[in-house]
Parts: structure tokens; C-alpha cells; sequence
């Protein structure tokens, strides 16, 4: 996947931008106990897209610089036109909430073109409730219709292989927790 992120990062989207992301699974890394659910959101790497994401990325750093400081783009200009607007644009940007700057912050990854389809985030999201409950027959059941919708998504090749190792049976003491073993 090209973006990997926690329960935390999840977390601070707003719910419009929450809903564009692929819950992947849950899991301990070496080292600790404690589950660590993780997200990924589903972009195109081509060359077209980067670019995009780089123009907004800047531009949403340099209005972050402005927001900062306390100056509106274009604080160079005294005209009192100019004044006037630089003392709106700061008053808009001081009743900006934190969550709502993270939010905007991540617009340029969620403005990148998505490389799934509405019928494979349905089938993913079942399939990995399943997994995650230990329904480990249904889970590989619906992951290979999702391996039929996205050919060779990485995520759903990685549990359907674990799950399949494992003779599609969820073990005993299953808590819906995969344990990674290295880093």
C-alpha cells in the first residue's frame, strides 16, 4: 500500500474523509502486546497523480505558513484593500478548528485518484469484518471475490494467504488480533 497509518491518525479525519479509508487489519508488532488497528487509503502512484498531490501539498504548506504567522497570502501588499482582506483572512483562519487544519492537511493524498471500486470497498469491508470475527471460511470466500474486483491488491492477497495457511480455521484463542512477528 503507498499510505499506512494507525487507529490515531484514523481517528483525527473528519467522518467524510474517515469513509475513504480501508480498514486493513488489526495486529500486535514484535515487541508488544497492544492492537494496533491499521488504514490505508487506495491511490493511483502514477506520475500525474504525484504531481497533483505535490502542487496541493505546497500550497496547502504555504497558507499553513500564513496561518501561522498570522499574515494572509499577500501580507505584502499596504493598500488598505489589501489590509482589510489580510485582517478577514486572519480572523477565518484563527476560528479554523485543529481538527479541521488535519483534515485539510490530508487533501492532497485524498485528492489523488482512488484505485478501487465502490463493489470492492463493499466486498473488502465484509471480508475483513469476517476475518476480524473469525469467519474464516466466509472471509476467504469474499476475499477472493475481491482478488476478482482489484487483481493483486496486497492486502487482500496477504490475509487471504494467512487465513489459507492456516486452513481457513481461526484458532481457540482468536481475539480478531494478528500477531506480526518481525519488523
Amino acid at each position: 500500500v503507498s499510505v499506512l497509518f494507525s487507529q490515531e491518525i484514523y481517528d483525527m479525519l473528519s467522518p467524510r474523509r474517515a469513509v475513504m479509508c480501508r480498514r486493513l487489519d488489526v495486529v500486535t508488532v514484535k515487541g508488544s502486546a497492544k492492537p494496533m488497528t491499521l488504514y490505508t487509503f487506495d491511490v493511483s502512484t502514477d506520475p500525474a497523480n504525484l504531481t497533483a498531490a505535490k502542487a496541493l501539498t505546497e500550497r496547502w504548506i504555504d497558507s499553513q505558513k500564513h496561518w501561522k504567522s498570522g499574515n494572509a497570502p499577500g501580507a505584502d501588499d499596504s493598500s488598505a484593500a489589501a489590509v482589510d482582506k489580510k485582517s478577514k483572512a486572519i480572523d477565518e483562519t484563527k476560528n479554523l478548528k485543529y481538527l479541521d487544519r488535519v483534515d485539510a492537511s490530508v487533501a492532497a493524498v485524498f485528492a489523488l485518484k482512488k484505485t478501487t471500486t465502490p463493489e470492492f470497498e463493499a466486498a473488502y469491508a465484509e471480508a475483513i469484518e469476517a476475518y476480524l470475527l473469525g469467519n474464516w471460511k466466509t472471509a476467504a470466500r469474499i476475499f477472493t471475490k475481491c482478488l476478482l474486483l482489484k487483481e493483486g491488491d496486497g492486502p487482500t492477497t496477504t490475509l487471504l494467504t494467512y487465513i489459507e495457511r492456516r486452513d481457513l480455521k481461526a484458532p481457540s484463542s482468536w481475539v480478531g488480533v494478528r500477531e506480526l512477528t518481525s519488523k
